[in-house]
């Protein structure tokens, strides 16, 4: 839903979390927790309106806490991706907010962000184990 409301925003995954970033600057993330998912949102300015829609809303914080897929109103969702986007493509890339200040005001450690490492396969040749299996 979010790749379909937020043309030109690129996904990357993280260590537990979603990133949504566009110009090079996160604009969303999703965290999966034990008992709730998390939705982040870089616009402070995007929930104005919403308190009162969105039980898990926390301003402060900038985050949306919910307990079930089916407990989230898409509608609300696809709304505060939308006015996030055009804020953000609104202001200069240097009034948006850095990763490590967004890192911060949603509570999150930057190893929580940090890109996994990648997977490197090496293969070892046994082809002396299959030559003197062969001889025997």
């Amino acid at each position: 839903m979010i790749r379909r409301s937020a043309r030109g925003v690129r996904e990357s995954m993280r260590f537990g979390l979603a990133f949504y970033e566009l110009d090079g600057g996160p604009v969303f993330a999703v965290e999966s927790r034990d008992k709730a998912l998390v939705f982040y949102y870089a616009e402070k300015a995007a929930c104005e309106g919403f308190e009162d829609k969105w039980k898990g809303l926390d301003v402060e914080h900038q985050l949306v806490a919910f307990q079930d897929l089916n407990c989230l109103p898409l509608d609300v969702v696809e709304t505060i991706v939308r006015a996030s986007l055009k804020l953000r493509k609104g202001r200069p890339a240097s009034e948006s907010p850095t990763q490590q200040e967004l890192l911060q005001v949603w509570g999150l450690k930057e190893e929580d962000a940090a890109v996994a490492p990648p997977i490197v396969r090496i293969v070892v040749s046994h082809d002396e184990d299959e030559a003197e299996a062969a001889k025997n």
